[in-house]
């Protein structure tokens, strides 16, 4: 008998069949009795049985009873159970099949039938708690493939490395880890810890130092993990389920690996943006001297009209007082120039909705200019 081995539970009153039976099974498994259906249960309690021997007749409480509470309990339930018993009806084989038993051996008991029968109902209940922990696995695997694939999804609308660095941090909260990250490019690199704070000096200086030195690497309970543009720091790896910590290293690379290659794309889409804005801003800087140059313009033919207009009354003037006209040629002269003059005013005028609507046009632009200048920087 190994460390390994078994343990069978054999219940029966009669210390005869108690003694057989340890005989019988000793060398193979670890054999433990008890002499009623009550220290059945309270055996069971204690310490979980791979399988028991059961009497059915026995005073007080009866092997189907036990059996019955047995397979009530959730925690008991998965324990095959043989029934041993004189009784060779099908009543009674019937009684056993409503109690939940999984066998029946009828007394007396044929020694290779026996073992053979627990060999068999041990193995079987091996198999199938070993056939449900994989099935389990595979559930957990899934479900937590699905917060890797939900992960991706949520990246594509990052449109800013911080945006991002809290989505791992929030994907990797989903597997119940805590942990900081560095996000590094050519231009900037940003550190945060899952609480949204800024990660710690030392923190800061770890990933510095480690971000060469290797795709993962464990330290007591954390976990570092690397790639181009990505370091992160995982507090509360859960070394002592190797298991779970082998899917968690699949899981964090493969969201990581995401995220990395995330990062290349926001960092180009960010340097696209800022190119398109510092084009804009010249552009606008371009516009405005334009606008303001006009300006300039009309305030210098405004200049130059009210001179002429100015000279042409002072010449006018003169004329006037040298000429010997008649008042019919003064009235001529006189209403030509007044017509003349009011076409000289009505472009005035015009000038002046034109300089306002310029001016406005200025301001506008300055305000788009250092917008413009906010979001470049």
């Amino acid at each position: 008998m190994t460390n390994s081995a078994s343990t069978v539970l054999v219940v029966d009153d009669d210390p005869a069949n108690l003694a057989l039976m340890e005989d019988a099974l000793g060398e193979l498994y670890i054999v433990v009795t008890a002499d009623s259906g009550a220290r059945c249960l309270e055996s069971v309690e204690q310490n979980t049985p791979d399988l028991i021997l059961l009497d059915v007749r026995m005073p007080g409480m009866g092997g189907y009873t036990a059996c019955e509470k047995i397979k009530d309990n959730d925690k008991t339930n998965d324990i095959p159970v043989i029934f041993l018993s004189a009784q060779i009806t099908l009543e009674d084989k019937l009684k056993g099949y409503e109690a939940k038993g999984d066998d029946y051996i009828t007394k007396p008991c044929d020694l290779e039938e026996v073992l053979v029968k627990v060999k068999f109902h041990i193995g079987n209940s091996q198999t199938i708690a070993q056939t449900r922990n994989l099935a389990m696995m595979a559930i957990t695997n899934a479900s937590e493939l699905g917060l890797v694939n939900q992960f991706y999804e949520k990246s594509f609308a990052c449109l800013t490395l911080e945006e991002l660095a809290l989505e791992v941090l929030k994907s990797c909260g989903l597997f119940g880890l805590e942990c900081c990250v560095q996000i590094r490019t050519s231009r900037t690199t940003i550190s945060v810890t899952s609480s949204g704070a800024a990660c710690t000096p030392l923190e800061n200086q770890i990933m510095d130092t480690a971000k060469n030195k290797g795709r993962i690497l464990h330290f007591g309970n954390r976990a570092l993990y690397n790639f181009d543009n990505i370091t992160l720091v995982v507090k509360n790896m859960p070394r002592e389920d190797e298991e779970k910590c082998g899917r968690l290293n699949d899981h964090i690379a493969s969201l990581l690996g995401g995220a990395d290659a995330r990062t290349v794309n926001i960092d180009v889409e960010e340097q696209q943006r800022s190119s398109i804005m510092k084009n804009l801003g010249n552009a606008v800087n371009d516009i405005n001297s334009a606008i303001q140059n006009i300006q300039r313009g009309i305030k210098e033919r405004e200049h130059l009209q009210s001179q002429t207009i100015s000279s042409l009354l002072d010449e006018m003037n003169l004329g006037f007082s040298t000429l010997a006209l008649t008042e019919d040629q003064e009235e001529f002269f006189i209403n030509l120039v007044n017509n003349h003059m009011d076409k000289i005013v009505a472009a005035y005028t015009n000038n002046k909705e034109v300089e306002t609507y310029f001016s406005k046009l200025a301001q506008d632009l300055s305000k788009l200019l250092d917008s413009t200048k906010h979001q470049s920087s």
